[in-house]
């Protein structure tokens, strides 16, 4: 019986560590963490959204899909041996993206700064957006 009760496995695995988004989109967060460690395996992570699980995986990464844009979610992932022991990581507050429909203003004051027989130096004033301008194309 002593050597029953020694088998029977009592030790959670440690909790997994580093739970971050590693992209967030309109629809989508992929979610990434630090392995966990255990006495005798970790078999897998479930992946628990708002406290439900959604799936289990045995990577260190998952995308969670189908989420609403702008919408808010706590993540969290519990670690999982054989025994059935678990231990969850911290919880992880995530809010989805927000489609940018919102054109940036037109550039205004162009102007030719340099002329040469070979080239054209172009300036302007910058434009501006909501999010961000990322960049400006210069059609001939």
């Amino acid at each position: 019986d002593s050597d029953l009760l020694a088998s029977v496995d009592l030790q959670p695995p440690s909790k997994p560590g580093g739970l971050r988004a590693r992209y967030i989109t309109d629809y989508s967060v992929t979610l990434e963490w630090r392995a966990s460690t255990d006495n005798v395996a970790v078999i897998g992570y479930q992946v628990l959204r708002n406290n439900i699980p959604l799936t289990t995986v045995e990577d260190t990464l998952y995308t969670v899909t189908g989420l609403e844009p702008g919408s808010n979610h706590v993540f969290m992932v519990r670690a999982l041996d054989p025994a059935g022991n678990f231990t969850d990581s911290a919880e992880l507050p995530v809010t989805t993206t927000i489609p940018d429909i919102t054109p940036p203003s037109k550039p205004t004051n162009l102007r030719a700064t340099t002329v040469t027989h070979t080239s054209v130096t172009l300036q302007w004033d910058a434009s501006s957006d909501n999010v961000g301008v990322l960049e400006y194309e210069v059609y001939i």
